[in-house]
């Protein structure tokens, strides 16, 4: 099927790694305009590249650190100055250091609002400024299942991803008159496959949440009883990303979990 987004022009945040990584490839495939934001720049490349075989109609890659307005402008200004427009926002930034919110410090809150949610207040804000005079566009941000009903050793990640469902319903209502459309996808478990981490990737950190059989446990809870892949995750957004396929579509938040959110 023609997603009809040919030469659309994507800008894509924490595309170096793990989703963002599956979300640009498959963009890709169908042929649009990439532009990789990351503060891994290496990593980044390495993505444009795969992007550029895989069918991009252009791919390039703007060092960025999501948490510095200015950075992010500047993401942006690139992505116009080489394709001429910006059409489609992903945020796919995400960062935890799961423990017990009695354990935490004021400095990880900072850290954590500052990754998962000032990141998406600085590219909504600029990709809004170039949507809104083009009366179109679409902006999609990664959340997450723990947004809806809480996680246990994830209190101020689930909190940024619960404001994340509410800034894009509420960021619907106030520009669907200009014809964008915003969405939440909320993923669950996705593990990332090996050789697909960006230096940055939370996993590097986090390696104890995956040892001693904890996925395996973790897939066998799930209605599926599997656990969610990147290209899951990318299939969903490539289909919000599509004015052909979800033109109708804003305002959700949207999960892709293998039933993750059914569980008491």
């Amino acid at each position: 099927m023609d997603l009809k987004l040919t030469k659309k022009s994507v800008v894509i945040t924490g595309g170096a790694s793990n989703i963002g990584r599956a979300i640009a490839l498959k963009l890709a495939e169908e042929g649009a305009y990439i532009t990789v934001g990351d503060i891994d720049i290496h990593t980044a490349d390495q993505v444009v590249r795969l992007a550029v075989d895989k069918g991009a109609a252009g791919a390039q890659t703007v060092h960025t650190d999501v948490t510095v307005t200015t950075s992010v402008e500047n993401l942006f200004a690139q992505a116009k100055a080489i394709y001429g427009k910006v059409d489609i926002f992903i945020n796919s930034v995400g960062w935890d250091k799961p423990m017990p919110f009695i354990e935490t410090d004021p400095e990880l809150w900072q850290q954590i609002v500052q990754l998962n949610f000032f990141s998406l207040l600085n590219g909504c804000k600029t990709a809004l400024e170039y949507m809104v005079p083009n009366l179109g566009g679409a902006i999609i941000a990664i959340s997450s299942e723990a947004s809806r009903q809480g996680e246990p050793n994830e209190a101020i990640y689930s909190s940024m991803k619960a404001a994340t469902n509410s800034l894009m319903k509420t960021l619907a209502r106030e520009n669907g008159r200009y014809h964008i459309r915003c969405n939440a996808v909320c993923p669950g478990l996705t593990f990332p496959e090996e050789g697909t981490m960006s230096s940055s990737s939370m996993w590097l950190e986090n390696a104890h949440m995956v040892a001693d059989g904890k996925l395996e446990q973790s897939a066998r809870k799930l209605p599926l009883r599997k656990l969610g892949r990147a290209e899951d995750i990318a299939n969903t957004v490539v289909f919000l990303a599509s004015d052909k396929c979800a033109g109708h579509i804003t305002g959700q938040a949207v999960s892709v979990s293998g039933g993750y959110s059914m569980m008491g």
